[in-house]
């Protein structure tokens, strides 16, 4: 297995608002890889082929100028809106621990499908591939 390391998810998270992206939270601290949890903008184009493409390519972008160890692997594109007052703050802030509780069927899918493409899995892309 690969070591585990500590991310900075602020310096990638950054980085990977490109349109359609609406927001971005990378998981993955003390985790093998870096995984990310997106929601487009608007959240209905989570099923679009073009969409899932642009953000495939989105993510390849900032995997090119990312240390090996801050590469996000794996993605999963939601298909609910993150909301003021659940997922996010008032102030549109990511609230981290909520999103991971939220999510964490979907975070645990990116892991565990470690040495298998995700791509048979709704929303869930994988490190080899669409």
């Amino acid at each position: 297995p690969r070591p585990q390391h500590r991310a900075r998810p602020n310096r990638i998270r950054a980085q990977g608002r490109m349109p359609p992206i609406g927001h971005v939270c990378v998981v993955g601290d003390c985790r093998p890889y870096l995984a990310a949890l997106i929601v487009l903008e608007p959240p209905e184009l989570a099923n679009d082929e073009h969409a899932q493409t642009t953000v495939a390519e989105a993510i390849a972008q900032v995997n090119a100028a990312r240390d090996p160890r801050e590469r996000i692997e794996t993605h999963a594109i939601l298909p609910d809106p993150w909301l003021p007052g659940d997922e996010l703050t008032e102030t549109l802030k990511l609230r981290r621990h909520r999103i991971h509780d939220k999510h964490s069927e979907t975070i645990a899918q990116l892991y565990d499908r470690d040495d298998a493409s995700t791509h048979d899995l709704p929303g869930l892309q994988g490190k080899h591939g669409p």
